[in-house]
């Protein structure tokens, strides 16, 4: 029985972790939408809320901007839940106790770094690290 279990779990993080992956292409997708249109400040200075609201009034470039933000943050959703099942089930394996935690590390890196691009000046080391992480 406890081997079923540990099968479903093994199953279900496999579908959590394509989900993950497709929902981090959309991020990246709408990440160059905002800045391929020019929406960096779709939502103005404020963050993670858009224009002071979790949901705003839409113009274009504020659409745009949210859109991005919204992704990101299912993102998150998806990732810390794959990285706490991945942790439950493999506790014993180093290496993917590595990953897991450096892809958590990482999805909060680029979140601070898409806030620093956003409430401050647009630095242009910033703005490279937040494409290139």
């Amino acid at each position: 029985m406890m081997n079923q279990g540990k099968q479903q779990m093994k199953k279900a993080l496999r579908i959590l972790g394509v989900v993950a992956t497709f929902g981090m292409f959309f991020v990246l997708v709408t990440g160059a939408t905002v800045t391929n249109t020019g929406s960096e400040q779709g939502c103005g200075r404020s963050w993670p809320l858009c224009h002071g609201k979790l949901i705003p009034q839409m113009a274009a470039a504020t659409a745009i901007e949210w859109s991005h933000r919204a992704d990101a943050a299912m993102e998150t959703l998806l990732i810390l839940p794959l990285a706490a099942g991945v942790f439950w089930l493999y506790r014993s394996r180093r290496e993917v106790v590595v990953l897991a935690s450096t892809m958590v590390a990482f999805v909060f890196v680029q979140a601070g770094l898409g806030a620093w691009a956003v409430m401050y000046p647009q630095e242009a080391g910033i703005l490279a690290l937040h494409f290139g992480v």
